[in-house]
């Protein structure tokens, strides 16, 4: 498992959220949809792997079981310090409505992110920008949910860093995945700055489209 410190990260927090997720009832079903809308973003690897970093995968390949792993639990612990205790309304499971929602928030991202290839280097740093566009749709839709934005975005990256921090000083070799080129030249242990802003992006919108696609309010 050592050679895996990717794999070992992801199982990791995939247990850690699987017991939050147990234990914590009220928030239970909606941590569950969350961790299945995001777990697809995985094969977003494409996209990153090896031109933005190059971990050691089970199966060696674009996209690994680690990365489908690593999003399902990302999402789903977000989910749950973005949410707390908070009593809510939902969610409403209706297909149409959650796959519509999903598709244009898929396709925002994807047209942002190819037309910001044009206009910077990095795919992370494209990546980055096509989350602004995401948010001023969900600031449109969802106005109300600031709490949750809030909430993640300064709850989910102090988890996130300091899991990837941990993993480092276990596996110092992990610092080494990321690729130099294309960053924006400020990391530590080997950690680029990116991981910090794409963590504070991620936070924030995570449980806001999580909120928007499955209908979830605030009682």
């Amino acid at each position: 498992m050592s050679a895996y410190p990717y794999l070992l990260l992801s199982l990791t927090g995939l247990a850690v959220t699987l017991i939050l997720m147990w234990g914590c009832r009220g928030q239970r079903r909606l941590m569950l949809l969350a961790g299945l809308l995001w777990a697809p973003t995985g094969f977003l690897g494409v996209i990153f792997n090896p031109v933005y970093w190059n971990p050691t995968l089970l199966f060696q390949g674009k996209v690994g079981v680690e990365d489908l792993i690593f999003s399902f639990w990302s999402a789903s612990l977000c989910w749950l310090i973005a949410a707390g205790a908070a009593p809510l309304e939902g969610p409403k499971l209706r297909a149409r409505a959650v796959l519509a929602r999903s598709l244009l928030v898929l396709l925002v991202f994807m047209t942002a992110f190819v037309l910001s290839k044009f206009a910077v280097k990095g795919v992370m740093t494209a990546a980055m920008l096509a989350a602004f566009p995401v948010a001023g749709l969900m600031a449109c839709f969802r106005p109300d949910a600031m709490r949750l934005v809030m909430r993640g975005a300064l709850g989910y990256p102090a988890i996130y860093l300091s899991s990837i921090a941990l993993t480092v000083w276990v596996f110092p070799e992990f610092g080494g995945q990321w690729r130099v080129q294309g960053h924006w030249g400020v990391a530590a242990s080997g950690i680029p700055l990116e991981e910090a802003v794409w963590a504070l992006l991620y936070g924030a919108l995570s449980p806001w489209i999580t909120a928007y696609v499955f209908d979830v309010y605030h009682l």
